[in-house]
């Protein structure tokens, strides 16, 4: 049962609406502070006031709308509650200002309602309140002004002036001190506002610093990326590549050491430095520094495990740089060179800063270095490529060679002569030649263009002229000459390509007589004959036993003819 009265007597509260939260704990004071005056005047006036009935009559009437208000207000309506209040403590203090003769004291209470209207309703409840209370003022002063003398209600002027005292100091100190209440809290909400915003802007400042050097940091990678992205563009070869990739990550990332091991060739454990950065980088490289996968050290480790490794001056028992030529070294970071599954390398990153490397940061490194993996492989197998195809033209050229030997052996005075007569054949030999070439006027110049062919020198293009030569008509007989060389060559590639067909045709036919008779000694005469018309010499076939040929081939009779010995 307490719990309920309790319940009853508490201001209700609005969650969903703060401004009727803030009327309802204002009004309800004022509701409980006026049921204490109603209650102490129940017992005035059953034991103290002369004027009994004129006092019951108020305190049943202020008791009716407390508890009016109080229902109301529990209702949730608070705004109707409000003026139940107002205007049940206005009536009274009118009636008693009138009938009691209040005196100055019906100032204090209307002053107070006035108030409470202003602080619970609005601020045109507290103007209506105040005209209405100037108008009752004024209205008595014109009464009394033509002579009318109200009736007193009330005989004793002390009780009177008691009732509108209490009800003014009531109405006027309750209020206070919920004012001055709610201004403290009012400030102790503000000054907890300015701690949480002060720590808010602290927050505030941290994030932006964090933003701003992740921003920074973000930017320095891609500049790095980018700078990547031109090397491997630019990077003529391997060697080149790496150490411009080097150069790079020194430059634009905050790492004072960048070494780039590459898995050795005819070594698959062993990691050798291919390019650093920095004097001590140098010094390894002369030195030619090396390390093994999976040793105890930070690109071994990274090696075998395949995944970044960082080592920072603040792990215990752990040796930084795994050696003394980076005595600077306060935090270290390895990542592994992978393209799919095929580890290239590692690249080994040495820092002054102790602040390990956040994961994100681990996992720019990481992309970039899967791009450098990427670039190195391409790197690699354009190498092969070059390799191959330079085996391949030496290999065409030694063939091309010997091809034009022979064909020059064949054909040694191969050559024409252009002059006043015409287009003729040189058949007169080289030196021959050389000696015409010196009876000619010693004025005549000379403008002679090597004829080559897979740089193979094979002949020559040579013009006479008293004249002279100008320096376009140089540039044409050198063009001419580049056409030459691809013509001569594939004049000699069609003259062999007749040649193969003509033979590939020859051996179809003597093929195809040899397998027109099926007699042995038919057959291996029509071999003897056809063979022999091809190469125009002596030929024989001769079938026995393994311990017959062992012996010494019968000669065949003349130069013409074969000999079959069966």
């Amino acid at each position: 049962m307490w719990d309920h009265v309790k319940q009853f007597w508490s201001a209700p509260v609005f969650d969903e609406d703060e401004g009727k939260s803030r009327s309802a704990a204002l009004l309800n004071p004022l509701l409980i502070a006026l049921f204490g005056i109603v209650i102490v005047g129940a017992i005035a006036t059953a034991f103290i006031f002369a004027q009994k009935l004129g006092s019951a009559i108020a305190v049943l009437f202020l008791l009716g709308v407390v508890f009016a208000s109080k229902l109301t207000l529990q209702r949730g309506w608070v705004r109707s509650a409000g003026i139940v209040f107002v205007v049940g403590m206005w009536l009274p203090l009118a009636i008693v200002t009138v009938l009691a003769r209040a005196g100055s004291l019906y100032a204090v209470s209307f002053v107070s309602v006035t108030v409470v209207a202003g602080l619970i309703l609005s601020q045109w409840a507290a103007l209506i309140v105040a005209g209405a209370s100037s108008l009752l003022v004024l209205a008595m002063v014109i009464v009394e002004g033509i002579g009318y003398e109200i009736p007193i209600l009330f005989p004793s002027p002390l009780a009177a002036n008691w009732v509108m005292l209490s009800l003014g100091l009531a109405m006027a100190v309750v209020p206070l001190n919920l004012a001055l209440r709610i201004l403290s809290e009012a400030v102790s909400r503000s000054r907890q506002y300015v701690t949480e915003l002060e720590g808010q802007q602290e927050q505030l400042q941290t994030l932006v610093q964090d933003r701003s050097r992740d921003l920074a940091r973000h930017t320095t990678y891609l500049r790095a990326t980018i700078a990547v992205q031109d090397v491997v563009a630019v990077a003529r070869d391997l060697e080149d590549l790496l150490a411009r990739v080097v150069g790079v990550l020194s430059e634009h990332l905050d790492f004072y050491h960048v070494g780039l091991f590459m898995v050795q060739a005819v070594d698959a454990e062993g990691l050798e430095l291919r390019a650093a950065s920095g004097e001590s980088g140098q010094q390894m490289l002369a030195r030619g520094y090396r390390a093994r996968v999976g040793e105890d050290s930070i690109v071994g480790a990274a090696a075998r495990s395949r995944e970044a490794r960082i080592l920072s001056q603040n792990d215990a028992g752990v040796t930084l740089g795994d050696h003394s030529d980076f005595p600077d070294t306060h935090s270290q970071i390895a990542v592994p060179l992978l393209v799919q599954s095929d580890l290239l390398g590692v690249l080994d990153m040495h820092s002054t800063e102790s602040e390990v490397p956040s994961s994100e940061d681990v996992g720019v490194l990481q992309s970039l270095a899967a791009q450098i993996a990427v670039a190195i492989r391409n790197a690699q197998l354009l190498q092969q490529l070059q390799a191959m195809a330079e085996r391949e033209r030496r290999i065409r050229g030694e063939l091309s060679q010997d091809a034009w030997m022979r064909f020059l052996r064949e054909q040694p005075d191969l050559g024409y002569v252009s002059n006043q007569r015409g287009v003729f054949p040189v058949q007169e030999s080289i030196s021959e030649l050389d000696a015409s070439r010196s009876e000619v006027d010693q004025d005549v110049a000379y403008l002679t263009v090597p004829i080559q062919v897979s740089g193979q020198v094979v002949g020559v293009l040579e013009g006479r002229r008293a004249s002279g030569w100008t320096a376009e008509e140089r540039a044409m007989a050198e063009t001419l000459g580049d056409q030459l060389n691809a013509a001569v060559e594939r004049a000699r590639l069609y003259r062999e390509t007749q040649q193969r067909a003509a033979r590939e045709r020859l051996l179809r036919e003597v093929t195809a007589r040899v397998r027109s008779s099926t007699d042995p000694e038919t057959v291996l005469g029509t071999l003897l004959r056809e063979v022999g018309t091809i190469f125009g010499r002596s030929t024989f076939v001769r079938l026995g036993s393994a311990e017959e040929l062992g012996r010494a081939p019968a000669k065949p009779q003349n130069g013409e003819g074969s000999t079959s010995d069966v």
